[in-house]
């Protein structure tokens, strides 16, 4: 029940449906959740250079991205930017 402003009392009754979504929509879904970086985002966060970046993009080494935009803008997901600055981690004694 929710009380409005006039004194007066709602009640609210929600339905749940169970929604069965195909791999692509899921992943779609989760992605849209992320907040994606921009390069500058990157290089705040994570001290990598936007140049730096621009360079391994055309290498095709360095961190995933994404092209979104009509592919002029480059997005980044954090935890794949995590994922291979941990993968370049070297073991020491």
């Amino acid at each position: 029940m929710i009380p409005d402003g006039d004194g007066i009392i709602w009640e609210v009754k929600a339905t749940m449906k169970k929604i069965t979504l195909s791999d692509s929509e899921r992943k779609m879904l989760s992605l849209s959740e992320r907040k994606m970086l921009s390069p500058a985002e990157v290089e705040a966060v994570y001290g990598i250079p936007v140049g730096s970046l621009a360079n391994l993009r055309c290498a095709r080494k360095g961190p995933p991205f994404y092209r979104v935009g009509g592919g002029r803008r480059i997005k980044y997901d954090p935890d794949a930017v995590r994922a291979w600055i941990e993968s370049g981690r070297v073991l020491t004694k």
